[in-house]
C-alpha cells in the first residue's frame, strides 16, 4: 500500500502482512521513493508516470517474504522473515532490479536485470558529443533526447540467501524467469496450468482478425480440448474474461468476465469442461483486482463507486463475500455524496454508462451546475483517470458530477479478418470513433437536463488523454454546450501528432489513417482540431500538462490566446502522461475547483492558493466578453 504526502511530495509505501485466521495486521517494511513503470511504445522506452505493481513473493517454506524496494534511485531484491527481522537486502545489482522468484528449495532468489539499458543511455551521451541523428527515437514534446530502443535483453542472477552471494546464474535457474512475451495490445490471451499438467486458456476464433470473439477451452480430465459454449466464456475485445483459474480440486476452470450493460459489472463462474453452462457464483458493479486463488476461496481487493479499495474473500461453496481487511477505517466517518449508476442508449444504440454524483444531502430541488469527469467509471470514484478531477470534492462544492465511461472504441466483429491498424483507419475517417464516443457522452448529459437535474449552460468539462480528447470534440462540434473546460495531455492537433510526435508517432497515426499536417487531405483535421477553430471556441479552457508533454498543446493554446478565447496553461515539472507526484495532483485538485467555481458560477475562493489568478481570470472574462460579444 501507499499514501500520499502533498507537504512532502512524497510517498509513504508500506507492505504488511495479515493473518486470516486471526486478523492480525503487521507492518513488515516501509519506503519513500516509489517504482514508476516505463512501457515499450513504437518500440523506445516511454516513462508514463504509473506506479509500478509490486508483488512480493513468499519464500517455499512460507517464512520469508521477498520483494522489490527502491532506496537512493536503485530498485533492488529485499526480503524480510514478518515479525522476527529486520528487512535486509538481497540483491546487489548496479542497475535496477526488474523480476525475480525464488528457487523451489528457497535456497536462492533469482532476478533480472538489463544493463543494457544504462550502456544505451551512455551511448546516447555519446551520441550527443556529435549531434542527435533526428529518427524515430524522437519524441519531441517529450524532449530532444532520443529514448532508448526496447525490448532490452536481461541478465539472470542468483542471490544465495544463506552466504548472501550474487553470481550470474546458471540455465536452469535463469529458465525460472522465462523472458516476458512481447506486448501485443491486439492479443491480451490468457493461459494457465493445472497441479496435474492440463491447461485452460483463452483463444481468438479468428487468430488473424483484430476484432474477432475471443472463447474460453481448457483440457478436460482426458486432456481432450473443450470449448465452453455458454455466451458466459465468449467474449470481445472490449469486454469478458479478466483472469482464470484451475479450482474444485483443478477439476473445473474458475473465471472473472466483465459483463452487464456496457461492461458495467464483474462475476465470478465455474465450468467444468465438457460442460455445456457456466454457473454464475458472484456479481457486483463494483471492480475487483489482483485475485488470488487461495484454498476454497477467492481472495481481492475490492472497490466501490463510494468504497476505497480493500481486502475481500468470496466464498466458492456460496459466492458470499466477507471483508478481510480495511486499510481506510477512517474513510467511513466520510460525508460523500449520492451515487447513482445511469444506463442509457447512444446513436447506433451504443449501451453507454455512467455514475451521477449529487452533493451530500442534496433533494434534488434546484438544478445543479454539472461536471463532467472523464473517461472510465469503475471501482473508487475518486478523481477519474489520471486522478486529477477531485469528483467528491466537486459534489461538495454543489455541483452534479458525471463519471463517464466512454463506450468501446470499436465495432463488434463482423467476421472480418481486419487487424488492428485497418480496424483503426476505418474507424478513423471522419473521425466516426471519435464522434461516436462525444455521442455517447452528449446523450448522457441530456437525459440529465430532461430530468431536470442539471442547469443547461452551467455545464464544464474535465478530461485527460482519450478524454482531453472527447473534450475537444464537444468544443469544436457543440461550442454551445460547455461553459468551462479543464484539460491534461492535450490536445490532438495537425502539430501536435504529426509533427511534435516526431518521425515514431507520425507515421504511426499515417498507417492508422489520420490525416497529414499539411497539403492534400489536411482539411480533414478540421471537425477535431481546436487549433483549426479556435475563433469559434469560446469556452474558457484550462490545461495542467506535465512538462514532458506541453508542446503538444502550444498550437491550441496559442491559437485560443490569438483569438481571445479564455486559456490558462500551467506545466507541472518531472512528470509524464498521469500526473504522479503528490503536490501536484493536489494542486490540480484545487486549480480545477477554483476554475469551474469561476467560470460556472461566478464564485471566487476568498484564500486561493494562487492570489493572483482572479485578477488574470476576470481580465480574460472581460477580453472575451468584448471579442466574443
Amino acid at each position: 500500500m501507499y499514501r500520499a504526502d502533498p507537504g512532502s511530495n512524497a510517498y509513504c509505501e508500506a507492505i504488511f502482512t495479515l493473518d486470516r485466521t486471526s486478523r492480525l495486521v503487521r507492518l513488515v517494511d516501509q519506503g519513500t521513493e516509489l517504482i514508476l513503470d516505463a512501457y515499450p511504445i513504437r518500440g523506445v522506452k516511454v516513462d508514463y508516470g504509473y506506479p509500478a505493481l509490486i508483488v512480493p513473493q513468499w519464500s517455499p517454506n512460507g517464512e520469508w517474504l521477498a520483494y522489490l524496494k527502491r532506496v537512493n534511485g536503485l530498485t533492488q531484491v529485499w526480503r524480510v522473515h514478518p515479525g522476527n527481522d529486520r528487512p535486509e537486502k538481497v540483491s546487489n545489482a548496479p542497475v535496477d532490479v526488474d523480476r525475480f522468484t525464488w528457487t523451489a528449495d528457497g535456497s536462492a532468489i533469482i532476478y533480472a536485470t538489463r544493463p543494457s539499458l544504462a550502456e544505451a543511455e551512455r551511448s546516447i551521451d555519446k551520441e550527443g558529443l556529435q549531434g542527435f541523428l533526428f529518427d524515430d527515437r524522437i519524441v519531441p514534446y517529450s524532449g530532444s533526447r532520443p529514448a532508448v530502443r526496447l525490448p532490452a535483453p536481461s541478465q539472470y542472477w542468483r542471490a544465495d540467501i544463506e552466504t548472501g552471494r550474487n553470481s550470474a546464474a546458471a540455465d536452469r535457474d535463469a529458465a525460472l524467469l522465462a523472458p516476458l512475451p512481447p506486448m501485443d495490445p491486439a492479443q491480451n490471451m490468457r493461459s494457465v496450468i493445472s497441479l496435474n499438467g492440463r491447461r485452460t486458456w483463452t483463444e481468438r476464433r479468428e487468430p488473424a482478425a483484430y476484432l474477432s470473439t475471443v472463447d474460453l477451452w481448457a483440457e478436460d480430465a482426458a486432456g481432450i480440448k473443450q470449448r465452453c459454449p455458454d455466451v458466459t466464456c465468449i467474449g470481445t475485445r472490449s469486454f469478458g474474461i479478466q483472469q482464470l483459474w484451475w479450482a474444485f480440486g483443478q477439476r473445473e476452470v474458475l473465471f472473472l468476465r466483465r459483463e452487464g450493460w456496457g461492461g458495467s459489472q464483474t462475476a465470478l463462474y465455474r465450468w467444468k469442461p465438457g460442460a455445456p453452462k457456466a454457473r454464475r457464483l458472484f456479481l457486483t458493479n463494483d471492480l475487483l483486482l489482483g485475485c488470488e486463488l487461495v484454498g476454497p476461496a477467492l481472495i481481492c481487493a475490492r472497490e466501490g463507486a463510494t468504497q476505497p479499495r480493500r481486502l475481500v474473500t468470496i466464498d466458492l461453496r456460496n459466492g458470499r463475500d466477507n471483508l478481510l481487511f480495511e486499510p481506510n477505517p477512517e474513510f467511513a466517518g466520510v460525508k460523500l455524496g449520492s451515487v447513482e449508476r445511469l444506463r442509457w442508449l447512444s446513436p447506433g444504440n451504443v449501451e453507454t454508462y455512467g455514475d451521477l454524483v449529487l452533493p451530500p444531502g442534496d433533494k434534488k430541488g434546484a438544478k445543479l451546475p454539472l461536471i463532467i469527469v472523464q473517461y472510465t467509471s469503475t471501482g473508487f470514484l475518486r478523481g477519474g483517470v489520471g486522478d486529477e478531477y477531485p469528483i467528491q470534492l466537486f459534489a461538495k462544492e454543489g455541483y452534479a458530477v458525471l463519471s463517464f465511461n466512454a463506450p468501446p472504441s470499436f465495432p463488434p466483429w463482423d467476421g472480418s479478418k481486419k487487424s488492428f491498424e485497418e480496424v483503426v483507419a476505418e474507424t478513423s475517417v471522419n473521425w466516426v470513433t471519435r464522434r461516436k464516443i462525444f455521442a455517447s457522452l452528449e446523450t448522457g448529459v441530456q437525459t440529465l437536463i430532461d430530468r431536470g437535474i442539471v442547469a443547461a449552460g452551467k455545464i464544464g468539462i474535465s478530461g485527460p488523454s482519450d478524454g482531453s480528447t472527447t473534450v475537444q470534440v464537444g468544443l469544436v462540434n457543440r461550442p454551445d454546450l460547455f461553459a468551462a473546460a479543464s484539460v491534461s495531455s492535450c490536445c490532438i492537433d495537425p502539430s501536435s501528432f504529426m509533427l511534435y510526435g516526431g518521425i515514431g508517432l507520425a507515421e504511426e497515426r499515417a498507417r492508422w489513417g489520420f490525416p497529414p499536417a499539411r497539403g492534400a487531405g489536411s482539411d480533414q483535421w478540421k471537425p477535431l482540431s481546436i487549433a483549426l477553430n479556435a475563433n469559434a471556441v469560446k469556452t474558457p479552457i484550462l490545461m495542467q500538462l506535465a512538462d514532458h508533454e506541453y508542446l503538444i498543446s502550444l498550437d491550441t493554446f496559442m491559437s485560443l490566446r490569438n483569438a481571445g478565447t479564455p486559456v490558462e496553461m500551467f506545466i507541472y515539472p518531472g512528470e509524464y502522461h498521469l500526473m504522479w507526484q503528490p503536490a501536484h495532483r493536489r494542486a490540480a485538485y484545487l486549480r480545477n475547483i477554483d476554475w469551474f467555481d469561476f467560470w460556472l458560477r461566478g464564485r471566487e475562493n476568498v484564500e486561493p492558493e494562487d492570489p493572483a489568478q482572479y485578477g488574470r481570470w476576470r481580465a480574460m472574462r472581460v477580453a472575451a466578453s468584448g471579442v466574443h460579444g
